[in-house]
């Protein structure tokens, strides 16, 4: 899991399976807005044991807040100082909703804000198909219906390959596989295991 604090907004997300598992707008940061959001996601999923990793935020920081989640369970790491991209999942969500057609820039209220960000969550949870997941849908991938789907697309590029070669490289189509470890951070050396798995 990975969050990321704004000026006034939280935002967690699942990096198995890019589901914004939580989230709140508030007028100021604090440490007990975060708090009542890890509590409302505690309510609904088991958090026992999962690592949370975190931006550099004050109230995220905080010793407190620190040892409070271990109560709950949960780890607590750290970006690096001055490296932008070590959360990159979370920076790609940020990224898709200043980027979307209807992301109005400004809202007049608190409440316009809070309502436009819900709509977005459940489009970009349930519709919005992501490549790094294999263009399919967050929701898609943590009902396990990733396996079936990548399963009837490479019988459609199979039989496509079998009817029209010439439309494809002489090695076929690409053979769409679900990834089952996810990585926040890999090392060199993890890249370079996983390059020989797929290989």
């Amino acid at each position: 899991m990975t969050s990321f604090l704004t000026n006034t907004g939280y935002a967690l997300l699942d990096i198995w399976n890019r589901e914004i598992i939580g989230w709140t707008i508030q007028t100021s940061e604090s440490e007990e807005h975060a708090r009542h959001l890890f509590e409302s996601i505690k309510q609904r999923r088991n958090l026992n044991g999962v690592w949370v990793h975190s931006d550099n935020g004050n109230p995220m920081r905080g010793a407190t807040f620190s040892v409070w989640l271990a109560t709950m369970g949960m780890f607590l790491s750290h970006s690096r100082p001055l490296v932008k991209n070590d959360n990159p999942y979370i920076e790609s969500f940020f990224r898709t909703l200043k980027y979307h057609a209807a992301y109005p820039g400004r809202f007049r209220t608190l409440e316009e804000s809070r309502t436009w960000m819900g709509d977005f969550i459940d489009w970009y949870n349930t519709a919005h198909r992501h490549s790094g997941l294999g263009y399919i849908t967050p929701e898609q991938r943590r009902l396990g219906e990733d396996i079936k789907l990548f399963d009837r697309r490479n019988e459609t590029l199979r039989k496509a390959f079998a009817k029209h070669p010439e439309r494809f490289l002489k090695s076929g189509p690409k053979q769409w596989k679900s990834q089952r470890v996810v990585y926040l951070n890999p090392s060199h050396e993890t890249k370079r295991l996983i390059h020989r798995k797929v290989a």
